[in-house]
C-alpha cells in the first residue's frame, strides 16, 4: 500500500463531523468560464449524490476548497466524483477534520478569504466560482426553478442525467445550478449570528488563517493593509504602543523576526512598511541577538 493509500484509508475511518477539503495545486483545473460552470455543477451534484452537507466552498484556477459535514468515506466518495468529473487521474487532496465551532468559523472565513488571496481587487461577494456572495442577503435568490425547465436542457447542462430537485435555481445564462440550492446557508448565517461579525472575522482572523494555510499546505498572502494591522497589533501588544521608530535596536529586530519568521511576511514588504532599506530587514531577520 502506497502512502497515499494509507492517507485515504485514514480518510475514510474519520468518523461524521466537519471537515475542510482541499485539493493539491499542481495543475490547473480550470481555464475558462465554461470549465468553471462545469466544476460548479460538479459541487452540485456531490451534494445530490452523497450524504454530506456543504456549508461552503470555494473553485480556484488551480484547487477547490470545500467545507462540509459527513463521514471521512463520504468526503472520499465527494473527491473520487470531483477528480473523475474533472479527468485529472492523479489529482491528490488534504482532509481535515475540523475540531470545534470556532475552528469551523476560521474555516469558513478562510475559503470564503481565498479569492482576495489570488485577486486583492476581489471581495469575496464578488467572485462568481464559489459560495462568498451567499448569507446576509436581502435579495431574493436568482435563476428559474429547476422544475420549469425541460429535463433534456438540465441532463445537457449538467453533463449528467441525476434528477434535479425541481425547487432548485438555475442560471440559465451560465447554465448552472446555483449554490443557494444546496449549500445550507441558513447554518453558516447561525454559526455567525450577524453579517457584521462575519465580517469582522473576515478581515482580523489573520492568525487564524495562518494555522489553517499550514493545516491545508497552502501560502498565506497578507496585504498591505493586513500587514499594517499586524505591525500595530505587535507595537500595542508587546511595545507599549511605542511607534516603531522609537524602539531599541533589540527590540526592533525582535519585531522584525517574529513578521517575517511567524507571520511569513516577505523582507521587501517589511522594508516597504517599516521604511528601512531591504538589505538592513535581512540583517534583523538573520540576528541571534534574540534567540
Amino acid at each position: 500500500m502506497t502512502k497515499k493509500q494509507k492517507r485515504y484509508a485514514e480518510y475514510k475511518a474519520y468518523p461524521h463531523g466537519w471537515y475542510h477539503l482541499v485539493t493539491d495545486k499542481t495543475r490547473w483545473l480550470f481555464h475558462t468560464r465554461e470549465d468553471f460552470v462545469y466544476g460548479m455543477n460538479t459541487i452540485a451534484l456531490c451534494a445530490l449524490l452523497y450524504p454530506v452537507r456543504i456549508v461552503r466552498f470555494e473553485l480556484m484556477g488551480n484547487h477547490i476548497h470545500i467545507i462540509l459535514e459527513g463521514t471521512g468515506a463520504a468526503c472520499l466518495k465527494v473527491f473520487f466524483f470531483i477528480r473523475k468529473r474533472l479527468g485529472v487521474a492523479d489529482l491528490d487532496f488534504k482532509l481535515v477534520p475540523i475540531r470545534d465551532t470556532e475552528h469551523l468559523a476560521n474555516s469558513i472565513v478562510y475559503t470564503d478569504r481565498n479569492p482576495y488571496e489570488t485577486d486583492l481587487n476581489v471581495l469575496p461577494w464578488g467572485y462568481p466560482w464559489g459560495t462568498g456572495d451567499l448569507g446576509f442577503r436581502m435579495q431574493p435568490p436568482g435563476g428559474v426553478r429547476a422544475d420549469s425547465l425541460p429535463k433534456a436542457y438540465l441532463r445537457r447542462i449538467l453533463h449528467s442525467d441525476v434528477d434535479i430537485p425541481g425547487e432548485y435555481r438555475i442560471d440559465t445564462d451560465l447554465g448552472m445550478i446555483l449554490p443557494v440550492s444546496y449549500v445550507d446557508t441558513a447554518f453558516f448565517e447561525r454559526l455567525f449570528g450577524t453579517a457584521s461579525f462575519y465580517m469582522t472575522r473576515l478581515v482580523k482572523a489573520l492568525e487564524e488563517f495562518l494555522h489553517i494555510a499550514d493545516e491545508v499546505g497552502e501560502p498565506l498572502t497578507f496585504s498591505t493593509a493586513e500587514v499594517d494591522a499586524l505591525i500595530e497589533d505587535q507595537l500595542q501588544r508587546i511595545y507599549e504602543g511605542r511607534r516603531f521608530r522609537f524602539l531599541q535596536r533589540w527590540e526592533k529586530e525582535k519585531l522584525v523576526q517574529t513578521l517575517a519568521n511567524q507571520y511569513r511576511i516577505p523582507p521587501a514588504t517589511l522594508a516597504e512598511r517599516l521604511d528601512l532599506p531591504v538589505y538592513l530587514v535581512g540583517q534583523m531577520i538573520r540576528s541571534k541577538r534574540n534567540r
